[in-house]
């Protein structure tokens, strides 16, 4: 490698470190999506099964007075009682089997109303029937009801107005106070403490209990959703039937999220070229302005980096919809002693800000089969807008060394479109991530050689995860995808990025910068226990290890010249040590399979090694 390439690359990769991956900190706290300072989305976990709501009140049955001396039922009057929406059940569910001779039916997307009931009467020989036969049908018809998941709904026989005539009135039931001031949804603190919380957030998070007819599915669905909200660590239900038909009530026992979260780290996980070991800390704090929303900040040390990052995220109008801010500003320096006297150093800072709409949100649910599950499943969009600079210096001037730079500066603004689609399992995870960046406006260098980005550059970034458990004592398999395509050159800031235990482990990080690439990983985990029981919270099992084995691959290509090393592989092998959330540990050693030549000296990280250790002191006992 030429004197100048060796400069050239530490230059490139002093601006890129600066941005580096902070792993330490908790998935949700927002990163950007692109580039090398982004950190690959981690594997979801996977579904939890939970109980679900209490024992359901039963459907409104028949009440009143039926005709009577046997005289047949001659003429049929329905009512139907207050306001309401549409009583559809929903799309896999059909009508009882014959039921003592009695004959339902739907069709698909049918309301269960007025008319339904009374071709369900026709279908069964009424009017002309005598009364018990009508009797029967209501019967039935309740039992639809009910089976449909409307619980407090159903079908009441009132007093006769006339010899052979059955009036009916059909009931939509809805949540309604129990008496006193007690609301028909009520929501209690456990603790007493609602954390910033308030019941309004609870409320706006499960519509289905201000719907009429109550459906228990949909209240279900909602109150699964809502177990599983970040902001919430445990809920427990009590629906109780209400003293009238149609009439019921909902109580809620919601235990909040801690609205404080700190952790420190420390890991290999930065170029070697800027020191390599990265110290950091950082925290969140929810519902700091209003119920929901979540502030995140850390702040890290290499011996040549100082980079700090804030991020705010709210819910915005509705809770599928939300807003977030990120900011992250870093100084870099490169410390090799080879390098050094070059004293190349570099200011970055990034700034993003976009909206993401939740398309679809269903809970993990039973399905029909016993200790079956239907999959959780999320889809989201959005939009983000995105301005990043980047100024790089050698010997105390400025210097031009990356795509795009004048006089030393790399300036651009983009779009980004979002989409993300989860499934979730009680065994299997599934999960995509998809960004497409339109280029806006940037800078444009003439420095003859330095590769010139277009300022409407074209980009997508395509991100997978899967995990399967393959057996009950926790093997595990585990897989991912990354890929980028780009129609141009890229700024630096977009460059797909391959090296580093996020990427190719084996290889120092950010070790290959290009337009395009795509990296692949395969390794199967295994849970060891050796003593003691499980630690959750801030309880403690001091013997619980994760062993693994992996293969990663990546292969680069830029547009134009000069190209980097296109291919790259590794194996190895990971020990994982969490006894509790407050404290985890991880080493790794991965064995690089092609010699890739570096600038400066070689560390840990070039030899294959990679550590983290993270602490969480509040979880602390």
């Amino acid at each position: 490698m030429s004197r100048w390439s060796e400069v050239s690359t530490a230059a490139t990769l002093a601006v890129l470190a600066a941005a580096a991956p902070a792993a330490a900190q908790p998935a949700d706290l927002s990163q950007g999506r692109t580039g090398p300072q982004s950190t690959p989305p981690p594997t979801p976990s996977y579904a939890q099964p939970a109980p679900g709501l209490a024992p359901a009140p039963a459907a409104a049955g028949p009440d009143g007075v039926a005709p009577t001396g046997g005289a047949p039922v001659t003429d049929l009057r329905i009512k139907v009682s207050g306001p309401h929406r549409d009583a559809i059940p929903p799309p896999q569910w059909t009508p009882p089997a014959d039921i003592g001779g009695l004959r339902l039916d739907h069709n698909p997307g049918e309301a269960l109303n007025e008319a339904w009931l009374r071709r369900q009467f026709s279908n069964n020989g009424l009017p002309g029937g005598g009364v018990s036969r009508a009797l029967a049908v209501v019967q039935a018809a309740n039992r639809a009801f009910l089976g449909a998941g409307y619980i407090n709904s159903g079908v009441v026989v009132r007093p006769s107005s006339a010899p052979g005539v059955l009036e009916l009135e059909i009931i939509y039931g809805a949540l309604a106070s129990p008496g006193g001031d007690l609301p028909p949804l009520s929501v209690e603190w456990i603790g007493g403490r609602a954390k910033g919380l308030d019941a309004r957030y609870i409320e706006d998070r499960m519509p289905a209990a201000a719907r009429r007819p109550l459906s228990a599915v949909e209240l279900e669905r909602d109150f699964r959703l809502l177990a599983e909200d970040p902001a919430i660590r445990t809920i427990n239900a009590d629906l109780r039937p209400g003293s009238r038909p149609g009439e019921a009530s909902l109580a809620l026992a919601v235990l909040p999220q801690d609205r404080f979260d700190l952790y420190v780290s420390y890991a290999n996980n930065r170029s070697p070229s800027v020191g390599g070991e990265r110290k950091a800390v950082g925290g969140s704090m929810r519902n700091v302005i209003g119920a929901g929303d979540r502030l995140s900040v850390e702040a890290g040390l290499t011996d040549g980096v100082e980079d700090a990052t804030v991020a705010y995220a709210f819910p915005f109008v509705s809770p599928k919809t939300t807003i977030s801010v990120r900011g992250a500003i870093n100084e870099a320096a490169v410390t090799d002693a080879l390098l050094a006297p070059l004293d190349i150093k570099a200011k970055d800072m990034a700034f993003e800000a976009g909206v993401t709409r939740k398309l679809l949100d269903a809970p993990l649910l039973p399905a029909a089969q016993p200790g079956r599950w239907r999959s959780a499943r999320t889809l989201s969009a959005g939009m983000m807008f995105a301005w990043r600079q980047s100024t790089a210096y050698l010997l105390g001037e400025r210097f031009s060394f990356a795509p795009g730079a004048v006089d030393g500066q790399t300036e651009y603004r983009a779009l980004r479109f979002v989409g993300d689609y989860v499934v979730r399992n009680v065994d299997q995870v599934f999960a995509i991530s998809v960004t497409g960046t339109q280029g806006l406006d940037g800078t444009k260098s003439d420095v003859p050689g330095l590769p010139v980005p277009e300022r409407d550059f074209r980009a997508v970034l395509a991100q997978v995860n899967y995990a399967r458990r393959l057996t009950d004592d926790g093997l595990e398999l585990r897989a991912r995808f990354y890929g980028q395509w780009a129609d141009g050159v890229l700024y630096s800031g977009e460059r797909f990025s391959a090296g580093g235990e996020s990427t190719v482990r084996g290889y120092r990080e950010n070790l290959l910068l290009a337009d395009r690439g795509a990296v692949g990983s395969v390794e199967v985990a295994r849970p060891i226990r050796l003593g003691g029981r499980q630690g959750t919270g801030r309880t403690f099992d001091w013997g619980a290890f994760t062993v693994s084995g992996f293969a990663d691959a990546a292969y680069m290509t830029n547009v134009e010249d000069p190209q980097p090393v296109h291919r790259i592989y590794s194996v190895g092998g990971s020990l994982a040590w969490t006894p509790a959330d407050a404290l985890s540990a991880r080493i790794t050693y991965a064995k690089a399979l092609k010699d890739v030549a570096s600038a400066g000296k070689r560390d840990l990280q070039d030899r294959g090694v990679s550590f983290r250790i993270t602490v969480r002191p509040l979880l602390l006992p």
